[in-house]
């Protein structure tokens, strides 16, 4: 048996779960800087509605941000890439699957 195996595996799934973190950490970082003012630190609602748990999938938040809805105003790509509008709906969904544990 190669003793190098297990080591082998165990960063291979460092390297699967990297991408996952990285998005995480955009996606909080992204939500904190355009969202938490309106919508709460952690989601939870303040001025803008809540967004935990996610009731939306990433597309349709992509069209409520960059065309608006309710008292929001879009949001031009140069404030909010679309790649970070994913990655906050991964981050809310990611928040929501925490609130329930």
């Amino acid at each position: 048996m190669n003793i190098f195996l297990p080591t082998r595996v165990c960063l291979f799934l460092v390297f699967l779960a990297a991408p996952a973190v990285a998005d995480d950490t955009a996606g909080k970082a992204a939500f904190e800087r355009i969202c938490a003012m309106c919508h709460g630190e952690s989601g939870e609602g303040a001025e803008g509605p809540p967004l935990v748990p996610l009731k939306h999938g990433a597309q349709e938040i992509l069209g409520f941000v960059r065309n608006g809805r309710g008292n929001m105003p879009p949001q031009p790509r140069s404030a909010i890439t679309n790649d970070e509008i994913a990655a906050v709906a991964a981050y809310l969904g990611m928040l929501g699957d925490a609130a329930k544990k």
